[in-house]
């Protein structure tokens, strides 16, 4: 790779510090921007339900085709997100020459917005899309610069985790006003369950709403002070995370969607772990070397799989599984967190397709999004 793994780490780093201070995303942006080639960068979190842009970061952007710029970038964004593809990758690259057979809205996005402005390829990660939340980042290059080279795709693939795990843990906490050099002080007013760790999981601190999810048990609890999840694969997953928070940031595992904790039919919470050691964060908490963020799931959602499931016929094994992909999860992953294999998830996804009388994971995805809100 052509960036050093210094500038990634720096960059990481910068990442995660925009979750206790919004207001260094423009400066990450571009920093990003520095390191893939890109002329211009753009971070958006949005509300479905209420319309409303939750965080919209936009960096070295032409005034004059703003006012565009909201009718034409979901011609480029929509389509990664549905893409079956999308459900495998975590980064997508769009370029004027090495896809021949471009969706219709890319095409008409390249056509009326790019290319006017000397723009070429455009680069997409979808970060967040839930029913009632989507988030994206999105880089333009010009023209003169050529294509995207391999070795800048592959820097936006290693940052893609961290971009999504910062936004998701930013949507979760509503940071936007947080400036304090001390953590710890801000923690009681989030209804958020936040607990402050050392790199073994030892408590330091936490929150009203973490305390009384320790005290319930049903997803994390507390063992001579130590913060462990209820399940095998839970327990293992959020003490390696946070182990490896402590020492290189850049290497946490994951694609930034958060723990699954609890059993595995009954998920009632994820759990989002934020680095605390490196960049500005480090003074933040003296001793602290991660956040874990403990995020309820809405049984709504939970009820509305249950009926569908209901309406399907569905087996547990195959409701399990439907769940899994509207998290946005990989087969590799689905059976790593189901403890089977992934030809029995290809199973339960063929089965899924004949029940449901689709054919392509994007159809079934879309189908359950489309009867479960």
């Amino acid at each position: 790779m052509n960036v050093s793994n210094a500038v990634l780490s720096h960059v990481i780093g910068k990442i995660y510090d925009c979750v206790v201070d919004p207001g260094l995303w423009d400066d990450a942006l571009d920093e990003i921007r520095a390191a893939i080639g890109s002329h211009n960068a753009a971070l958006s979190l949005h509300d479905r339900r209420t319309g409303k842009e939750l965080l919209s970061i936009l960096r070295n952007f032409d005034p004059e085709w703003l006012p565009a710029m909201a009718q034409h970038l979901p011609d480029f964004f929509e389509p990664l997100i549905l893409r079956p593809a999308m459900l495998e990758i975590e980064t997508a690259v769009y370029s004027r020459d090495t896809d021949p057979i471009i969706d219709a809205k890319i095409e008409r996005y390249r056509r009326e917005w790019a290319l006017p402005q000397g723009l070429s390829d455009g680069l997409g990660i979808p970060l967040i899309v839930e029913e009632d939340t989507i988030a994206s980042f999105g880089a333009g290059r010009l023209l003169s610069n050529g294509d995207y080279q391999p070795h800048e795709i592959q820097f936006a693939e290693l940052i893609a985790p961290h971009l999504r795990r910062a936004v998701t843990i930013s949507n979760v906490l509503d940071v936007a006003n947080v400036r304090s050099e001390l953590l710890e002080a801000t923690l009681d007013g989030f209804t958020t369950g936040v607990a402050i760790v050392d790199a073994s999981s030892r408590l330091i601190h936490a929150n009203q709403t973490a305390k009384e999810i320790f005290d319930r048990g049903d997803t994390l609890r507390l063992e001579a002070d130590v913060v462990t999840a209820r399940g095998n694969a839970a327990r293992v997953s959020l003490k390696s995370t946070v182990s490896i928070a402590a020492s290189d940031e850049a290497r946490m595992p994951g694609t930034g969607r958060g723990i699954r904790l609890g059993e595995i039919e009954d998920t009632s919470a994820l759990a989002h772990i934020l680095p605390l050691k490196a960049g500005e964060r480090r003074h933040m908490v003296r001793e602290g070397a991660a956040a874990i963020l403990i995020k309820n799931r809405q049984s709504v959602a939970t009820d509305a799989i249950s009926v569908f499931a209901g309406a399907f016929e569905l087996t547990r094994a195959e409701t399990n599984v439907l769940a899994q992909l509207l998290d946005g999860e990989t087969p590799e992953r689905i059976a790593k967190t189901l403890n089977i294999s992934e030809n029995t998830v290809r199973t339960h996804v063929r089965a899924l397709f004949g029940k449901t009388g689709t054919n392509r994971l994007h159809q079934l995805v879309a189908l359950a999004h489309q009867l479960t809100r």
